[in-house]
């Protein structure tokens, strides 16, 4: 019994040294102190650290980074206003393709509106008349068309066809008088195909050919000799072809009529039976020249125009 006691108490004392040695161990650490020691090393350490010079280095990193951000914010305004005026460029670039492109299309509407073919003219004209003498005149005459288009370059035609050329002259107490007329009015159709055109016209026509020349005088009697395609007036049928490129200033138009009378002093349809007519027309800009070649029953009419106009 004693030596268990003895033991037990061996135990004890060899528990209580072993527990001890942490006690005494977390009794010299004093928390409060090493806290307090090491706030104190960290302010010495700090403090030994620290220097005027780590100071001004961190203040200049800080305006560097200052700076940087700067920089980097006016190179972000110049990209931003570069950018601007690059959009600003383009908008107005497109604005200005924009109204050329606009005006390209006007001028296409404008050429597409544009609905008149025909030829105008105004000339000098000589008439020579065949075996009897020369005249000279001024002659006015066209035949403007309003262009029904299909499309672009065909379609119908229809307008009206006029000539006006008519001189007279009676001078009193002389050997000689003449008159000359050939005038016309009516209405014209056709079909235009690219630069061709065709056409027919009816037009009221009347004309008058005299001329009368003294050949002897005596004091008894006066001789005179005399030229007379007898007035008329009818229906004039043409008959025209055109050829006038809408790019080029040149146009030709080549034409074939027949008279029919009506009233006047021959025979009822003696001028369409007996008679017919051919004219061409030459214009290069504004300069024409043209030539008609007209029969009548036993006499002969020219006609050579020099003058300005345009076909189209």
């Amino acid at each position: 019994m004693l030596s268990y006691l003895l033991g037990l108490s061996m135990l004890s004392f060899s528990y209580a040294d072993e527990t001890e040695e942490p006690i005494e161990t977390t009794v010299d650490a004093n928390p409060e102190q090493d806290t307090e020691d090491a706030t104190i090393s960290a302010g010495t350490a700090s403090e030994e650290g620290s220097s005027p010079t780590e100071y001004n280095d961190e203040e200049q990193r800080v305006e560097v980074s200052t700076e940087s951000e700067t920089s980097v914010q006016t190179d972000a305004d110049s990209d931003q206003e570069a950018i601007e005026s690059l959009m600003n460029a383009i908008m107005q670039e497109s604005a200005q393709l924009e109204d050329e492109s606009y005006g390209d299309d006007e001028e296409e509407d404008d050429d597409d509106d544009f609905n008149l073919k025909g030829n105008f003219e105004q000339s000098y004209v000589m008439t020579l008349w065949k075996d009897v003498g020369v005249f000279h005149t001024y002659q006015f005459s066209g035949d403007p068309q309003h262009f029904f288009r299909n499309d672009k370059d065909n379609g119908f035609t229809l307008g009206v066809r006029y000539q006006f050329n008519r001189i007279e002259r009676i001078q009193h107490r002389t050997s000689s008088a003449y008159r000359t007329s050939s005038s016309l009015l009516g209405l014209t159709t056709g079909y235009q195909l690219g630069a061709v055109r065709f056409n027919t016209a009816a037009s009221w026509t009347w004309n008058h050919y005299f001329t009368q020349t003294e050949t002897d005088r005596t004091e008894a009697f006066v001789t005179y000799q005399y030229s007379e395609i007898p007035a008329m007036s009818g229906v004039l049928w043409e008959n025209t072809l055109t050829y006038a490129p809408e790019e080029s200033e040149f146009g030709i138009q080549l034409g074939v009529g027949f008279p029919f009378q009506i009233n006047g002093e021959r025979e009822m349809g003696e001028a369409f039976t007996g008679s017919w007519q051919a004219s061409s027309l030459l214009s290069i800009g504004f300069s024409q020249l043209g030539y008609t070649y007209i029969v009548y029953p036993d006499h002969v009419i020219e006609h050579i125009q020099i003058g300005s106009g345009i076909i189209f």
